[in-house]
């Protein structure tokens, strides 16, 4: 790609990113998809909800609400640790 579109090209990348986003909070809500990216992440088999907290940054969802979901999930025996 030449120099001069790399902005462009950035930008465009960009708001994909913003608008895909939006669209997955608006079709499935954040509670489903923090429960999606635990189970994607693989989480319950390692203890460990990182991989999910670094993977949601960009949603704008916290550590806190991913852990509240997670404990929820460990509480009501959806997965084991």
């Amino acid at each position: 790609m030449p120099k001069e579109n790399a902005e462009a090209l950035i930008s465009g990348l960009s708001e994909i990113t913003t608008k895909g986003i939006a669209q997955d909070l608006a079709e499935n809500g954040r509670e489903a998809i923090i429960r999606r990216e635990l189970s994607n992440n693989e989480c319950h088999y390692i203890g460990s909800i990182e991989d999910c907290v670094y993977g949601l940054k960009p949603y704008g969802i916290t550590r806190e609400a991913i852990q509240d979901v997670y404990h929820e999930m460990l509480r009501n025996g959806e997965v084991e640790l």
